[in-house]
């Protein structure tokens, strides 16, 4: 891995004192899965480029996924509560179809970019309305996801509890992530099944499917 990190900045290094890049300037073409990246070729930093290009060389799929499903619903007219509805929603719908907490946090980090909005604004205004679990659960899934830049797992598992005592679904499987893991709390298998057992019952498709974890 260090080789091939060597290798790409020295590329890059390279091509920088050839063709210096200026805001004013036209961006290096990039491929379609980097395009919400793009600006990290206008600065210097070219240890954010490596690190870009390493960590999504094989996740393009769940980055292409956001940008067709997001747009599909997309209405720059909406109000910040009506977004963040449609956001929970393509995270239910995008994780029922068997994606991974990992490639979660990527999709709804492309769908934000996309929307405009910036994620401390959609952080600010879901700790201004923690009225409803979903709200309660989405503003744990930006913390557990350190999407708004204040990553804070114990914040997210307590937040993830108090919307999964409410059986609220997606929050229930979150949670028993937690457990699992170890993740803002300490790991306890029992309570991981408990948890992931009752999004079962509360007819969570992925909450079926990571059951299977656990027997």
């Amino acid at each position: 891995m260090q080789q091939v990190v060597k290798s790409l900045k020295s590329i890059i290094i390279e091509e920088n004192n050839n063709d210096i890049i200026h805001p004013t300037e036209n961006k290096m073409e990039l491929p379609n899965d980097m395009h919400s990246y793009s600006t990290c070729t206008q600065s210097n930093n070219s240890e954010l480029f490596i690190s870009y290009t390493l960590d999504n060389k094989y996740k393009p799929h769940i980055l292409n996924q956001a940008e067709k499903l997001f747009l599909e619903i997309f209405d720059a007219a909406d109000s910040m509560d009506i977004l963040i509805d449609k956001l929970i929603v393509l995270l239910i719908k995008t994780q029922d179809e068997g994606n991974n907490f990992n490639e979660m946090k990527n999709f709804i980090d492309q769908c934000i970019f996309l929307s405009n909005q910036k994620s401390n604004d959609i952080f600010e205004w879901l700790k201004e309305n923690q009225i409803e679990s979903k709200y309660l659960f989405f503003l744990g899934f930006l913390y557990f996801n350190n999407i708004n830049f204040e990553e804070d797992r114990t914040d997210a598992f307590k937040l993830f509890l108090k919307a999964a005592k409410n059986d609220y679904p997606i929050a229930q499987v979150y949670l028993s992530e937690c457990y699992r893991e170890g993740i803002g709390t300490e790991i306890n298998y029992n309570l991981a099944f408990n948890w992931m057992q009752k999004a079962v019952e509360n007819e969570s498709t992925c909450g079926q499917l990571n059951l299977g974890i656990y027997l």
